[in-house]
């Protein structure tokens, strides 16, 4: 089977995943691989670009140079940076995984962030103590492991070790807000997730680009946002059955 590459979204980096690339390897018996975006995690000394296009091209090589072709998944603004690769490499990508993202035109401003999450999103990423914004992120981020202690420590140690800059985090707003994919689906093979009771992005937005490509969406009733945090699981069964039945 070929690998799959992870990409995570909005301030988040390859450490956020937690416990789901373990249940999709176990799943699905696929090689699993990583990868940050400029600004964060293993890629933090380099700058962010301010579109979602030059984010997507600053990881190109992740999935030109694989031997074969790779499995794309992506999370949130990941899901944007994923459809992008696909829509350039569509030849090296085999497969395509979004969960909870969001793109014009299918949705609109309000759809993609929520305004009751305007002044949420605000004091989550700008507050000055890291503890307090990873305290606001999980809990707007996730439903189910809101008020995780334990988390919460472990994504204050993350954010410690590789701390990313407000520039980085704006210039990745600045990107997920302009992008527009008016383009046909890049491949054949596309999967699409969201969580009904998400605090961020409407899942409508899902819905819509779901319905135009002509692909049945999967809805999550109960996750928040970080669908992989709140149930990894279930995440990793669904799309280890779906590479089954396309037969990846």
């Amino acid at each position: 089977m070929e690998p799959c590459l992870l990409i995570r979204g909005l301030s988040r980096q390859q450490l956020h995943w937690g416990l789901f690339p373990q249940y999709l390897k176990e799943m699905s018996d696929c090689r699993i691989l990583f990868e940050d975006l400029p600004g964060f995690g293993k890629r933090l000394d380099r700058p962010s670009p301010n579109t979602i296009e030059e984010i997507s091209a600053s990881l190109a090589e992740s999935v030109t140079q694989q031997a074969g072709k790779v499995n794309l998944i992506g999370i949130s603004l990941g899901g944007m940076v994923a459809l992008e690769l696909a829509r350039k490499h569509p030849q090296k990508v085999n497969s395509l995984v979004l969960i909870n993202s969001s793109f014009k035109p299918y949705a609109k401003f309000h759809q993609r962030l929520k305004p009751s999450a305007y002044s949420a999103v605000i004091q989550a990423w700008l507050n000055p103590s890291v503890k307090e914004s990873e305290r606001k992120i999980l809990k707007l981020s996730s439903n189910i492991r809101a008020s995780d202690s334990d988390l919460l420590d472990e994504w204050v140690n993350i954010r410690d070790q590789n701390p990313p800059s407000r520039r980085s985090i704006a210039r990745q707003i600045m990107a997920a807000r302009s992008y527009c994919f008016n383009d046909p689906k890049p491949i054949e093979n596309i999967l699409m997730l969201a969580s009904k009771k998400d605090k961020i992005v409407n899942p409508i937005c899902t819905e819509n680009a779901a319905k135009a490509w002509g692909i049945p969406p999967i809805i999550h009733d109960a996750a928040g946002h970080d669908l992989s945090l709140d149930d990894p699981q279930w995440l990793a069964q669904k799309i280890s059955d779906w590479y089954k039945h396309i037969g990846v």
